[in-house]
């Protein structure tokens, strides 16, 4: 079964950025892939959204999906730094 989006308007949606090189990007939730960096914007513009541990930048961990309840794009992620300590088997793999 599909789930259907709820219509927000602009005042609710967050502002999404992927970090592309070096330079952050405009994109949307839902061309977000596994592997991408990316940090969100609160809707009027202002601050930057933190989760619980203050942190602002997440790594992705799957495809993107409407959440059941809400209604809205999401995708699964982890704190840019978790994911930066992971490496490869040698240590030596940036993320």
């Amino acid at each position: 079964m599909t789930e259907e989006m709820r219509d927000l308007d602009e005042s609710e949606m967050m502002v999404i950025e992927k970090l592309v090189e070096d330079s952050w990007v405009d994109v949307e939730m839902e061309t977000l892939v596994e592997g991408d960096i990316f940090r969100m914007f609160n809707p009027n513009g202002g601050s930057i959204h933190q989760d619980d541990n203050g942190e602002t930048e997440f790594y992705v961990l799957g495809d993107p999906y409407i959440h059941p309840e809400y209604k809205v794009w999401t995708v699964d992620t982890v704190p840019r730094s978790e994911a930066e300590s992971w490496g490869d088997e040698d240590g030596d793999e940036d993320i």
